[in-house]
């Protein structure tokens, strides 16, 4: 039996991408990283962090974006709890594209497609 409905669409097509779980740090934190794979493996030496939006009331984060290996970075945010929280992921998406605009193409955890990339324009 096919699950491609009579529009042509096929449900089967669509790809999911895990929500990443914070892992407990202590004293209250957590911890959510994405490995960031960019071509060209040059640093990244233009990068500033986006200001927050007003609309993102109420912004717990500290975010960090450090270099593991030429062409390897990992994006790192500490939060308050193990699952981000609305105003974060629109946040970290702001920091996802701004690495993104630093490069001719990049990867987070193996996507070229990542989500986050196109949560916000905030």
């Amino acid at each position: 039996m096919s699950r491609r409905s009579n529009s042509g669409y096929d449900p089967s097509k669509i790809r999911m991408v895990p929500f990443p779980e914070g892992d407990d740090c202590g004293n209250g934190w957590w911890r959510v990283e994405w490995i960031i794979t960019t071509e060209p493996a040059d640093p990244p030496t233009r990068l500033r962090m986006p200001i927050p939006s007003p609309y993102l009331e109420n912004l717990t984060v500290i975010v960090a974006v450090l270099p593991r290996e030429p062409g390897r970075l990992v994006l790192e945010a500490l939060t308050r709890s193990s699952r981000l929280e609305w105003n974060e992921i629109a946040y970290l998406s702001s920091v996802l594209r701004a690495i993104r605009a630093q490069y001719r193409q990049i990867t987070i955890d193996g996507y070229s497609d990542h989500p986050m990339l196109s949560i916000s324009n905030t």
